[in-house]
């Protein structure tokens, strides 16, 4: 029998019986190094959360794909169990984004369309189907390398994590200003570290106190149930605690760093992780049991002197929760309303921004004037998009995932370690995804990814007493026949948006009424230009591109010597967006611009057209509410009964939810203010003051 002191500097069980044929070492070191490289690029670069960095993710999962080692035999049965229902998912996406004619969403209508697919916006749909490709390309890799080398793939997770946390620790010591190059505009009082969104962060972070104390008990499987009691706490000192200390250490750096992200959701869900975590190997591994218990119940009393010395902001959030709560009880009404809307065919994957717009009410604006980009509810922002196919699979998915975690508990005992922190994970994030959309992140969603598919791959024990086996040809060419498309598909999206993010900085200005010379316009048209000559779907590209010719307009001016110039701008603009809205038609925005050009350019009946078709996809958004009602006054007299009144309804009610913004803008222009009134009373609000005329 090893003793503890002996077993204390062997290789982990879970390496020291494997085969690794020497072969295969280079390409194991290769991809071992590729996949540090995407998890640091990720979590280093903003989580991955901007259009270039998704799209060039799928391109390096695709590679990591083409680098998978070989690995141990495992039930087929089982893997096909939990893979099979997600590119079933992949494969809806696809029919999402087809032109059927016997499968249209109903928005179509509006564009006059002959024929047009289920998602809304289905180049947006395209995007994320790629990028969603390239996780489960990167899921798939994951999984197979997990079964040969899972201590140096929680290692890498456990690295760059606790570097991300070293770094904001740092950046919040020093003032807390700036997110890497960039001034930090988004949660001055919070630690974000590489990262935007705190929530974010703190799941990230979660995560990473979870891998520090996987690191930390690496072995404690190893403990036998024969030894006494005394025996036990000595064998988990030197298996666990004198190896592990460093990863006791980092554990606590990363707890320090979640707290002072001042997540409120994301610290309760991290504590559920860790509770689940420990909770559990100590219900499973009895020799363990006491040791772990008395371990966490000192490193709990750490933990709550932590939380008490730099706490206070959760702290206060904690006792704030009532409009928070009221805001989201809102939102998700509204997506369930939306869910109702689009139950068996869904908005299209990546489209829930645009949709929930064409349900937003008033009410809503009243109380939170900003862009709803998601749903802070992960689950309830699927359904929206992939409909009832969609949500069916991702949870047979998931069932699967939770079942094999089960049988791992039940069956592991020296590899005990990797199945409790596939399902710690799991609890971690699902439940903070029941309050944010940390998922959407492609940092956290790699991380996730990871850890799932440790729990998984170790779940059974490897066939053939571990010995790796070559890759099969069949399983060569299934791996081919996804990366390659992935890499072609990949480089194009990555090509287009790099154009796009040239053309950025400017973008920005000019959606700010910034005053611009024509030179400083058109590198901006240009790069606009080329992105739409790669990928002619993007709306992005399309919509800064008319952006652009309207700037130019503005720019030359329309006095007698360049009107002409400037109306072939007009005009330019004008084709840009009627192309635009071909491609999506819930963009109200667009209509909202395309009836200002018609207005100006003396088409009143088209105007009110694309203005009624602006607030039906877009009745309350913020800005766009308040800005279309001059728009509205004008073109009320030109108006059929029908928008008439549907422009009478919206003013009031935009009104009622933002009183000063809109009388700021409607007060510049006295000769509306008749049938500014007259709208109020159609609709029998009262008048303000200043509004009641003789």
């Amino acid at each position: 029998m090893t003793s503890p002191r002996t077993a204390a500097v062997s290789l982990p069980s879970t390496l020291a019986h494997m085969q690794i044929p020497r072969l295969s070492a280079p390409r194991i070191t290769l991809w071992l190094a590729l996949y540090t490289l995407i998890l640091a690029l990720t979590v280093t670069f903003f989580g991955g959360i901007f259009p270039l960095a998704q799209a060039i993710l799928p391109l390096f999962c695709a590679f990591l794909l083409l680098l998978t080692p070989p690995a141990p035999q495992f039930p087929a049965k089982v893997a096909l169990a939990v893979f099979a229902p997600v590119m079933l998912v992949m494969l809806w996406v696809v029919v999402q984004v087809l032109p059927l004619p016997f499968l249209q969403n109903p928005y179509w209508r509006i564009t006059e369309t002959a024929t047009g697919p289920l998602s809304i916006h289905p180049a947006q749909t395209l995007h994320y189907l790629i990028y969603s490709l390239g996780l489960v390309a990167f899921a798939v890799s994951t999984f197979r390398a997990a079964m040969v080398m899972p201590v140096r793939i929680l290692a890498a997770n456990t690295a760059v994590i606790v570097l991300a946390c070293l770094y904001g620790l740092w950046v919040y010591a020093n003032g807390n200003a700036q997110v890497l190059w960039l001034p930090k505009t988004s949660y001055p009082e919070n630690l974000t570290a590489t990262f935007i969104n705190k929530n974010s962060f703190a799941t990230l972070v979660g995560l990473g106190v979870l891998a520090c104390l996987a690191m930390v008990l690496l072995r404690v499987g190893e403990i036998s149930s024969r030894l006494t009691l005394r025996q036990r706490f000595k064998a988990f000192w030197l298996l666990v605690v004198v190896p592990g200390w460093p990863w006791l250490l980092a554990a606590m750096v990363c707890f320090v760093a979640l707290v002072l992200t001042g997540s409120r959701a994301g610290l309760l869900a991290g504590v559920g992780g860790m509770v689940v975590f420990v909770g559990v190997l100590a219900g499973v591994r009895a020799p363990a049991r006491w040791p772990l218990l008395a371990t966490t119940l000192l490193l709990g009393i750490a933990l709550l002197v932590v939380l008490g010395a730099v706490g206070q902001t959760v702290g206060h959030r904690l006792t704030s929760l009532d409009r928070d709560i009221t805001t989201r009880s809102s939102i998700y009404n509204l997506t369930h309303q939306l869910i109702g809307q689009n139950l068996t065919t869904g908005t299209g994957l990546g489209t829930y921004q645009q949709a929930f717009s064409t349900v937003r009410d008033a009410e809503l604006l009243l109380r939170l004037p900003q862009k709803v980009e998601y749903a802070h509810h992960t689950y309830l922002e699927l359904a929206t998009e992939l409909g009832l196919p969609g949500i069916l699979l991702l949870a047979l998915a998931a069932t699967a995932v939770l079942a094999v975690l089960v049988q791992g508990l039940i069956t592991r005992r020296r590899a005990i370690v990797w199945p409790t922190l596939g399902l710690a994970g799991a609890v971690l994030v699902g439940g903070h995804a029941l309050a944010d959309f940390s998922l959407s992140v492609p940092a956290v969603a790699l991380v996730a990814i990871s850890f799932t598919m440790l729990g998984v791959a170790q779940a059974y024990p490897l066939g053939q007493g571990g010995v790796v086996v070559p890759l099969r040809a069949r399983t060569k060419v299934a791996f081919a026949a996804l990366a390659v498309p992935l890499v072609v598909a990949s480089g194009w999206l990555a090509w287009a948006e790099s154009y796009a993010l040239q053309a950025q900085p400017t973008y920005m200005a000019m959606q700010t009424g910034q005053p611009l010379r024509v030179a400083h316009i058109f590198p901006a048209q240009q790069a606009y230009q080329a992105c739409l000559r790669i990928h002619p779907w993007h709306s992005g590209c399309r919509e800064g591109l008319a952006q652009s010719y309207l700037s130019l307009a503005n720019a030359y001016g329309f006095g007698p010597q360049n009107k002409a110039v400037a109306h072939v701008y007009l005009h330019l603009a004008y084709n840009q967006y009627q192309t635009l809205l071909r491609h999506n038609p819930v963009n109200s925005w667009a209509w909202y611009r395309l009836a200002r050009l018609d207005a100006f350019l003396g088409n009143p009946a088209h105007a009110t057209t694309s203005l009624a078709n602006s607030l039906l996809t877009g009745p309350y958004e913020p800005r766009l509410a308040v800005l279309r009602i001059p728009l509205m006054l004008n073109l009320l007299p030109a108006a059929t009964p029908e928008n008439a009144a549907l422009f009478g309804i919206n003013a009031t009610s935009v009104w009622q939810a933002q009183k000063g913004t809109t009388e700021g803008i409607v007060r510049k222009n006295p000769t509306t203010w008749p049938t500014f009134a007259a709208m109020l009373q159609a609709q029998q609000a009262p008048l303000p003051r200043w509004l009641k005329l003789p």
